[in-house]
């Protein structure tokens, strides 16, 4: 169990990482999910599209993921990492 968790904790750990600095970089304009369309009379008509996946959804699922991974790397460890950080065990 714990060495799945820490593979899952890298993983979602560069993707958060590469996702959250796409969404850095990435330009934001604020009609990104419009595009103009033309009806069968000619006339133009904003229609709107969905935003793509990656990497806003992503970053949120990945996210989530760490959390989670991250509170279950906790309970698997928390007597080592309470010995570390100077607090004494009391369920010798």
């Amino acid at each position: 169990m714990r060495r799945i968790t820490s593979i899952i904790l890298t993983i979602t750990f560069i993707v958060l990482a590469v996702s959250g600095v796409q969404m850095a970089v990435i330009p934001k304009s604020p009609n990104a999910h419009q595009q103009v369309a033309n009806n069968s009379g000619g006339d133009q008509v904003m229609a709107r599209r969905e935003m793509p996946f990656y990497p806003k959804k992503a970053h949120e699922w990945a996210g989530y993921l760490f959390i989670g991974a991250g509170l279950v790397h906790i309970g698997l460890n928390r007597k080592s990492m309470l010995s570390h950080f100077g607090f004494k065990n009391s369920s010798k």
